[in-house]
């Protein structure tokens, strides 16, 4: 069930910072994003024997406005929707809504200064498992800097705290990660990144796998730290498959080429392998290939 008591406040702070210029028409900006990804590891499971593969279909919506202040300061803000559905796997499908609002300084004059990006974002998350339904809260700062006139670098803290129906999907995590841009020419960008997660996150196993992993075949420090873990069963990728939640960090790293279609048009292939590992030493390996359609209004 939709919680607007949860989305309201930021909302409604929006539009306080915007209301000083009211009487000023804001200009109105949408977006559009379609993406493919074929995932290996969709169910983030340990065991290679349940280590599926398949592919996610996503749509993403934004409409949103922005407003120049004086000293280099730039305020946004964005009500947007996500849709997202796996069609090997369909009871793995959800979406979410809600609204974000950021403020953007420039440090001094010229392409070459640097600046610092801050937001926050409030989402309600409907899931077609209803235990993964709750509310999403986002944090962020980036600071980036041109540090040519084709290359830009950029490092990003983040922070997200899902707050679900289930104990299982209750997520919190914080990220740093840098990313180099390489404008290769007017149209041809490159992108590489690497990062570092730490904190809860979901995780899948078969039934014969994870009671096995309770009853004692990876020892016993693993049998007793799954015994403490929220899990239940929730068919996502399967009969009598187990949703758990679990905590440890994941090393990620990507590489993006992106050619620009249009004026507002733009296409991106992006190459991501993650590495996690729990509290015991546990792996969930996982790589994808994702291509997205981004366009701007």
């Amino acid at each position: 069930m939709v919680q607007p008591g949860r989305i309201l406040p930021l909302c409604a702070l929006s539009v306080l910072a915007f209301a000083p210029v009211a009487a000023v028409p804001l200009p109105v900006t949408g977006r559009v994003e379609l993406s493919a990804t074929a995932a290996e590891n969709i169910a983030r499971a340990a065991a290679p024997v349940d280590q599926l593969d398949g592919e996610r279909l996503q749509l993403a919506l934004g409409a949103g406005t922005w407003r120049e202040w004086r000293n280099q300061l730039l305020t946004t803000a964005e009500l947007s929707a996500t849709f997202e559905h796996l069609p090997d796997y369909s009871h793995a499908d959800g979406g979410s809504f809600g609204a974000s609002a950021g403020v953007r300084r420039k440090l001094g004059l010229g392409p070459f200064a640097p600046a610092i990006d801050a937001g926050a974002g409030v989402f309600h998350r409907d899931a077609r498992e209803n235990r993964d339904d709750g509310t999403t809260s986002t944090a962020s700062l980036r600071v980036s800097k041109r540090l040519g006139s084709a290359w830009r670098l950029s490092v990003t803290g983040d922070w997200l705290q899902h707050d679900a129906r289930g104990a299982m999907f209750d997520r919190r995590h914080r990220r740093l990660l840098a990313a180099l841009n390489w404008d290769v020419t007017t149209r041809w960008q490159l992108t590489g990144g690497m990062g570092r997660l730490w904190g809860e996150f979901t995780a899948n196993a078969s039934s014969p796998v994870w009671h096995r992993a309770l009853d004692g075949a990876l020892g016993p420090t693993v049998a007793n730290y799954y015994r403490q873990l929220p899990w239940d069963y929730t068919y996502l990728y399967g009969p009598d498959w187990v949703s758990y939640r679990t905590h440890g960090r994941s090393t990620f790293r990507w590489l993006e080429v992106s050619p620009a279609l249009a004026r507002n048009t733009a296409l991106a292939l992006r190459y991501e392998w993650l590495t996690t590992i729990n509290q015991v030493g546990i792996k969930y390996r996982q790589k994808n290939w994702t291509l997205t359609l981004l366009q701007r209004f």
